[in-house]
């Protein structure tokens, strides 16, 4: 086995926003990912893919290596889905990986030392991301100064995909710290010094923090593979790439299609780490790309959602229960979670 990935330390992208709010300290939330596979027999490669050619059965990395292979998995995940007219501009930050909280961070902490007395932060998206952050900023300080935080959605309602139960308390909690919620308000420019709502309203900021959504890597765009509608690679319920052989995608940049049909699947984390389980089984097994167990669909489990630096919700459906301990509770899977891994591969 060869793992090809362009960073060497990987963050666990749940608990990010506790760096974007200054409430952990980024190396705490790094997995020596290189060290893990070594320990367990895997060669480790640090680069880019940048094609692949199914015929000859190559990847090809951005700095020209090529790696054959006999079975390939994709699983280069998403990015933040900022508008095209955004994504060059100095005060958008996007709002997912560990390096965005800490670019958030960096230009806080100028901006404190240029004089600003409270620092003004617009997320945009209401969902669970921008949640997150928003509650992680408002309850939070760079050098002392207070983070006016206001969140801005197209959605009438924060978490528009829960229930309303859910989304109503952490529309309160966010309040209590003092979030400043526009909701059903489109975002129609971003200008150095103001965002500029749908019907001419403006509001003053520092950052514009963009937590409206992703859509998968670029390199999936450039890949020789059958696709959905909206640019992700389209596989089987065995998670085997459409009319490709000995190809495998799973995580955010796949969508499972059966008989023309696309799963409601990826709508929580955690289902690539379900996927990546049912894809090593079948190779342990032996199974050819159209037989054995496929991968299953679950539609409510526990999970968490962060409202702040020191309050939590745990939801499982359209139950739901709020308190402190839930961060810890969510800190304690991190730990696990990288705690597996080292039992795994042999760590003291």
């Amino acid at each position: 086995m060869t793992v090809v990935d362009p960073l060497d330390r990987h963050p666990y992208i749940p608990l990010v926003h506790e760096a974007a709010g200054g409430t952990r300290a980024p190396e705490r939330l790094l997995f020596d990912t290189p060290a893990f596979c070594r320990r367990i027999g895997a060669a480790w490669v640090t680069g880019a893919a940048s094609s692949v050619d199914p015929e000859a059965r190559t990847v090809t990395l951005a700095d020209g290596r090529t790696l054959e292979y006999d079975r390939l998995v994709i699983a280069v995940g998403s990015v933040v889905d900022v508008p095209p007219a955004l994504a060059g501009s100095a005060a958008v930050v996007p709002a997912k990986f560990l390096s965005d909280a800490m670019l958030l961070r960096r230009r806080l902490h100028v901006l404190r030392a240029g004089g600003a007395q409270m620092l003004r932060v617009v997320v945009v998206g209401a969902g669970i991301t921008g949640v997150e952050w928003s509650g992680a900023l408002a309850g939070g300080r760079v050098d002392g100064a207070r983070i006016a935080t206001t969140l801005v959605a197209v959605e009438e309602r924060v978490l528009p995909t829960f229930p309303f139960g859910v989304a109503n308390r952490a529309a309160h909690a966010l309040s209590r710290l003092g979030v400043e919620l526009l909701l059903g308000r489109g975002v129609r420019k971003v200008l150095p010094d103001r965002v500029v709502l749908d019907g001419g309203a403006s509001i003053h900021h520092d950052v514009v923090v963009w937590a409206g959504g992703v859509r998968p890597s670029a390199l999936v765009s450039a890949l020789p593979f059958a696709h959905t509608a909206d640019g992700h690679l389209a596989v089987t319920s065995r998670l085997a790439v459409h009319g490709a052989r000995d190809v495998y995608a799973i995580g955010d940049c796949a969508r499972i299609v059966e008989h023309g049909h696309e799963w409601p699947t990826m709508e929580r984390a955690i289902e690539a780490i379900w996927q990546g389980a049912t894809l090593a089984r079948r190779f342990a097994a032996g199974f050819p790309q159209d037989a054995g167990p496929a991968h299953r669909l679950r539609r409510d489990f526990l999970y968490g959602i962060s409202l702040g630096p020191h309050l939590g919700s745990v939801v499982y459906g359209a139950r739901h229960v709020e308190g402190r301990w839930s961060t810890w509770l969510r800190r304690a899977i991190e730990w696990a979670y990288y705690a597996r891994f080292r039992l795994v591969g042999g760590s003291d």
